[in-house]
C-alpha cells in the first residue's frame, strides 16, 4: 500500500510538471475555413494550420520550422450511403512537388520528443517530467490525428488532423494540393477530387468535379 501511495503521489506531482500545454482543435475555424469541396454529397472541410502561433497553440511545438505541414480536415457524408477514407490516400502535393502520403502522428511527436541530454542536468526528476512531458504530447497528437481508416456512416462526419513532411522549413501551405479518394461502400465505386489552396480572399475551391478513378 505505501508503495502504491507513492507511486500516486509521483504521478500527481509530474502531471503538474509537464512542459507540454496546447490547446483543442479550433472547430468554429474549421467551420468557416473557405477551403472546401462539395460534390457527390460528401462535404470536405480543410484548414491550414500554416502558421507558427497555430502549431505552437495547437502542437506546443514549432512545426513549421521542423518541415512539418498540418491541416485540418473535416468531411461530412451528406448522402445516403456509406463511405470509406484510408488517410494514406489522402495525398500533398506541395507548390508542385511530388505528392507525399501523411506521416503518423506518432512519428510527429517522437521527432519533437524532449532532449533526455537537457533533462539529465536536472536529475532523475528533471528525467520523469521529460517522459512525462513526451508522453502528453504523443496522446494529444495521437488523439487530433485523422484516422488511418474510417468508415463514414449518412449524415455523420469525422475531422482530425493531417501531417505532412517536407524537406525542408516552410512558410505557409499556399501553393499547395491536397487530393482525396474514398470508397462508396454500396456502390463500391472509387472517386478522387482535389483541393488547392490559395490567398483566403479568393480561394480555388477545387480544380474539377469529383469524379470515379480511372
Amino acid at each position: 500500500m505505501r508503495r502504491i501511495t507513492g507511486c500516486f503521489g509521483i504521478l500527481i506531482l509530474l502531471a503538474g510538471c509537464s512542459l507540454y500545454n496546447a490547446f483543442p482543435l479550433p472547430r468554429d475555424e474549421l467551420s468557416r475555413s473557405p477551403f472546401r469541396h462539395n460534390g457527390q454529397s460528401v462535404l470536405t472541410i480543410v484548414q491550414p494550420l500554416d502558421l507558427v502561433e497555430d502549431t505552437n497553440e495547437y502542437f506546443h511545438a514549432d512545426l513549421l520550422g521542423e518541415g512539418i505541414l498540418p491541416f485540418y480536415v473535416l468531411i461530412l457524408n451528406a448522402g445516403n450511403d456509406r463511405i470509406r477514407l484510408t488517410r494514406d490516400q489522402i495525398l500533398l502535393a506541395y507548390k508542385g512537388d511530388e505528392p507525399l502520403v501523411p506521416m503518423s502522428a506518432g512519428v510527429v511527436a517522437s521527432k519533437l520528443a524532449s532532449s533526455k541530454i537537457a533533462a539529465l542536468k536536472l536529475g532523475t526528476m528533471g528525467i520523469a517530467i521529460a517522459l512525462w512531458t513526451d508522453y502528453n504530447r504523443s496522446h494529444d497528437y495521437l488523439k487530433k490525428e485523422f484516422p488511418s481508416i474510417v468508415e463514414i456512416a449518412p449524415h455523420e462526419g469525422i475531422d482530425g488532423v493531417l501531417f505532412f513532411q517536407l524537406n525542408e522549413p516552410l512558410r505557409d501551405a499556399l501553393g499547395s494540393t491536397l487530393y482525396f479518394t474514398f470508397k462508396n461502400l454500396d456502390t463500391l465505386e472509387d472517386r478522387t477530387f482535389n483541393l488547392s489552396i490559395h490567398e483566403a480572399e479568393s480561394p480555388r475551391l477545387t480544380s474539377g468535379n469529383t469524379s470515379p478513378l480511372n
